[in-house]
């Protein structure tokens, strides 16, 4: 409807195109029109805010271009990486890869070093054990953390000394600068080669050594050159440990740089930069300034102040005021959807009702207005929910000209079949009603009919009318002038009748009364009949029926008003016949209003009023109104039908 401003809240069922927006039930879908998710987005989305949601879940690559701020909560990537967001601890179940480009790791004690060779080393800041967790010596791979009676493992120090405390075997040549303990029997001074190789079961005390094969001790002690192998999974070389298998330690300080491959189970205290590729839970804050996520998977509340999604968010916004913006990134009001051009929202239920509620209280409760689809087969309601009033408002904004007005369509044939100007002419059938109530065709009333002014007939008045007892100052005219009865009484009177046959006999003659009474010697009026009559045709305010049509009656008033005063006109028979018709001589319905003021007097008096009456006055009638009785409300100035219980406004 032109020029009515609306507003909707929508449940359960909004389409915007089938590229942009659908709600199917409580699914959002954007970019698909089968949604299988809560909000199921096909395609790109920017999101410049927060993102509030309980779960995000991502089955690819992510890509996240700015901060990602976890409040609380865990982030988890598969099932072997943890983020707490709350202590900041990165749990994984191994770490593999190149870690030259970690840094400042707290747990970690490789620190790196530039001593101006052309490359950066790393030395442990405390001790390293490998298959110990209580190292107490500068390299300690295996052995009880008692550094005087050290036993079941191999210990460096740092002065250069290896403590072995099980089998060592050399293969090649080993030199040895001080001497060479072997069971506190074989001391090597100087020089030792050992071409078939050496067992010692004690200690071995010696400067380098320098061997091509594998050596084992209980304890060493001193620097270890070269590319020496410690068991089957780690290799010390100038630029590291290589570690191909598990690490484990209590903690790990200095910065780690290189790749990780594998999961890392612990705290990380720092930052991480790289690519993660994996699980990535976290029990604390993880702040990532971009990411790239194709699937992110939340059990807890993810905050975000605004969601954008689209170019600039010009998809989808919801911002942290409460707005949801479709086609803007600023939406102004609580829901906004803005298009370029045509835009259109859909509330769909596959199956049941379509409703969208407006009101002041939850879901479709009493203090609400509804718009309803589909409780009956193919119906559509408008309901207040509540004892108020419902309205439609015209030109509602800043004055102005051109105002439209209501009109009711059938949309098969784009056919107006009613109309209702802001002045308050309604009109039936017609677009533009000249009168308050202007009907075009047929119209039928059942009941009663209030006329407070002039009833103009333009055709033929059919059926039986009934007139009071008494006509208190009507003529009864015929075509050859005025016959006026005032007091008749006579037992036999014949006009142009020498022995008149009946009391009162002018079969062949005229006559002119200033009053006549039949059936009582004091007639009330000029006309004052008493009793049952039988009259086969009457003229009033005429001498002469019209006779040129066979429809011009034989009941016929001329001139002048039929006015009934303290009774009703009843049409006493219900045949096809019975008929009133105003501005007709030929109704062709009971009662026939079509053609009413259609004459001269149209523009003045064309439409028909309804009786006019208060709410008070309404409630308080003497006789209780039947279904279809029709009124004029004055106090809420709203034409009213009674539906055999109560009354319903018409507008």
């Amino acid at each position: 409807m032109a020029n009515i401003r609306k507003t909707f809240n929508f449940r359960n069922g909004v389409q915007v195109d089938d590229d942009d927006l659908i709600v199917r039930g409580d699914l959002v879908g954007i970019g698909t029109t089968i949604p299988t998710e809560r909000l199921d987005v096909r395609g790109n989305t920017n999101v410049v805010g927060f993102v509030t949601s309980s779960e995000l879940y991502v089955s690819g690559v992510s890509t996240f271009f700015n901060t990602v701020d976890v409040k609380s909560g865990t982030i988890k990537v598969g099932t072997g990486i943890t983020i707490d967001a709350t202590s900041g601890i990165i749990t994984a179940t191994k770490v593999y890869g190149d870690g030259s480009t970690l840094s400042n790791l707290p747990t970690s004690q490789w620190v790196d070093t530039d001593v101006g060779l052309g490359f950066t080393s790393i030395y442990a800041a405390g001790n390293v054990g490998v298959g110990t967790t209580d190292p107490r010596h500068s390299l300690q791979i295996g052995g009880n953390n008692d550094p005087v009676n050290f036993v079941g493992g191999i210990g460096f120090s740092s002065e250069g000394n290896i403590r072995v405390t099980g089998v060592s075997t050399f293969s090649g040549i080993g030199s040895f600068g001080a001497n060479l303990g072997v069971g506190n029997d074989l001391v090597v001074a100087n020089h030792s080669t050992l071409a078939a190789g050496a067992t010692v079961s004690g200690q071995l005390d010696t400067g380098n050594i320098n061997s091509t094969g594998v050596i084992t001790a209980t304890t060493y002690d001193g620097n270890l050159t070269g590319t020496p192998t410690l068991g089957t999974g780690v290799t010390v070389t100038a630029a590291g440990l290589h570690v191909s298998g598990i690490v484990t330690a209590a903690s790990f300080v200095g910065p780690l740089t290189g790749n990780i491959t594998g999961n890392i189970v612990g705290n990380i205290t720092g930052d991480i930069t790289g690519n993660v590729t994996g699980s990535l839970n976290s029990v604390g804050v993880s702040t990532i300034v971009d990411a790239e996520i194709t699937n992110l998977n939340v059990s807890g509340v993810t905050t975000s102040p605004t969601i954008h999604s689209g170019s600039g968010g010009t998809g989808f916004a919801a911002l942290s005021t409460g707005k949801i913006g479709v086609g803007t990134a600023l939406p102004s009001s609580e829901i906004q959807v803005r298009k370029a051009s045509g835009s259109l929202v859909e509330v769909v239920a596959e199956t049941g009702e379509s409703r969208i509620s407006i009101g002041q209280s939850v879901g479709v409760g009493r203090s609400t207005g509804t718009l309803r689809f589909g409780n009956t087969t193919g119906g559509f309601d408008v309901i207040n929910n509540d004892v108020g009033n419902l309205n439609m408002i015209l030109h509602g904004g800043i004055s102005g000209i051109n105002t439209g007005r209501f009109g009711w369509v059938y949309g098969q044939t784009n056919a107006e079949l009613m109309s209702l100007t802001y002045g308050g002419s309604l009109g039936l059938g017609v677009q533009s009603p000249t009168n308050t109530l202007h009907v075009v065709g047929t119209s039928t009333v059942t009941s009663n009919a209030f006329v407070g002014g002039d009833l103009t007939v333009a055709g033929s008045v059919n059926g039986t009318i009934n007139f009071p007892a008494i006509l208190n100052g009507t003529n009864l005219v015929n075509v050859s002038g005025i016959s006026t009865f005032n007091n008749l009484r006579a037992t036999k009177i014949g006009i142009q009748q020498d022995n008149p046959i009946t009391d009162l006999d002018c079969f062949v003659g005229t006559g002119i009364f200033g009053g006549v009474g039949i059936g009582t010697t004091n007639p009330k009026s000029t006309f004052d009949v008493r009793g049952t009559s039988s009259l086969e045709k009457v003229g009033v305010g005429t001498t002469g029926l019209y006779t040129g049509l066979p429809d011009t009656g034989n009941a016929q008033i001329h001139g002048t008003r039929l006015t009934v005063w303290n009774n009703g006109i009843t049409v006493a028979t219900n045949d096809s016949e019975s008929r009133i018709g105003l501005g007709t001589h030929r109704p062709q319905c009971a009662v026939d209003f079509s053609r009413a003021g259609t004459g001269a007097i149209g523009a003045a008096g064309g439409f028909m009023m309804v009786p006019l009456v208060s709410s008070t006055v309404r409630d308080n009638f003497n006789i209780a109104p039947a279904g279809g009785a029709v009124i004029y409300n004055t106090t809420t100035n709203k034409l009213q039908c009674h539906n055999g219980s109560g009354w319903q406004d018409l507008f």
